[in-house]
């Protein structure tokens, strides 16, 4: 060998080798990577198997999300973000790749629900239904109901309703409103109009007035529909003509039903109770024979109110007297 070639090795033996500095990954930038040189043992756990068994796979393991990338490797291995060593599993992923709940303990949506929102959408009918089905099977219900339907029907006998503001206002459709000021072929038209706001006024005297309300609310509607009656059966011109033709039995029905919805005590009552101009059933009995003369209001229903609001000894007087005739 010649000096020159020996000299040649001396000098590439003396040569430093700098190993490349192990890649970085892409989602974390700040983990400290050791060479590949300094490997430990194969025997040190958890890296008892090759080619895993590098520090630097450990470091991806525990710092990269979900995957780590070995140097040796071509395919991703998925590594668990907890320590293999515990025994844990991702909580994203199920021994066989399904994803579970992040949280079990989420409140139910069903609960959350706003009801009182979800009712006021309901028809009354709808609710009515759900009540009675509830009320079927259970007492819980059947107790509500019954204490509900008590404190109302407690109220309705003990609270007085006056309704002489709804034949004020018959009044006024009849007599001084702005059908009255029509010609008389407008008149005719108008009558339809008029006729279905007395039959208002009637029905709103019917639908506050129940069988169990107080003496004073059933006196007072029977004394309103007597002037409603009164003021239909004295109105004149086209108007007052048509609307008495065009008026059913709506006044004398619910004359019948709240006399009815009496005691005899509260009948014989009412048709005592008088005033300047004379009592209830002297002013029911001019009501009756009007309409009996105009062939209006359905008088045969009128008689019936007449004869409860009378003692039973002028009804058997009158009775007598016909059976004379």
């Amino acid at each position: 060998m010649s000096p020159l070639t020996k000299r040649a090795r001396l000098e590439d033996k003396s040569a430093v080798v700098t190993p490349e500095p192990l890649p970085r990954s892409t989602s974390q930038q700040t983990y400290d990577a050791q060479p590949p040189y300094a490997q430990p043992p194969y025997s040190q756990p958890p890296y008892a198997h090759p080619p895993y068994a590098h520090p630097a796979y450990a470091q991806l393991a525990y710092t990269r999300p979900q995957y780590a990338y070995p140097l040796y490797a071509h395919q991703a291995v998925h590594v668990p973000r907890s320590d293999p060593s515990s025994g844990l599993v991702d909580s994203q992923q199920t021994s066989h790749g399904q994803q579970t709940s992040k949280d079990n303990n989420a409140p139910d949506p069903i609960q959350q629900l706003d009801y009182g929102q979800l009712i006021s959408q309901l028809g009354d009918k709808t609710l009515r239904d759900i009540i009675t089905s509830l009320a079927a099977s259970s007492p819980l219900v059947q107790d509500a109901i019954k204490s509900r339907h008590d404190q109302l029907v407690q109220a309705r006998r003990t609270r007085v309703l006056n309704f002489d503001c709804y034949s004020k206002s018959a009044w006024h459709t009849l007599n001084t409103s702005s059908y009255t000021k029509l010609s008389g072929t407008q008149q005719w038209d108008a009558s339809f109009e008029a006729t279905s706001e007395l039959e208002e006024c009637v029905r709103a005297i019917g639908e506050m007035t129940f069988d169990e309300s107080s003496y004073g609310t059933k006196l007072s509607a029977l004394e309103t529909l007597r002037k409603i009656a009164k003021t239909v059966l004295l109105a004149d011109d086209t108007l007052g003509h048509e609307v008495r033709n065009q008026m059913d039995s709506t006044i004398a029905d619910e004359m019948l039903r709240i006399v009815e919805s009496m005691s005899r005590e509260e009948q014989l009552r009412a048709g005592a109770n008088a005033d300047s101009k004379g009592s209830l059933a002297e002013k029911m009995q001019w009501v009756y024979d009007a309409a009996k003369a105009n062939c209006v209001l359905e008088p045969e229903i009128l008689y019936e109110v007449l004869e409860l609001l009378y003692e039973e000894s002028e009804g058997e007087d009158d009775d007598d007297d016909e059976n004379d005739e």
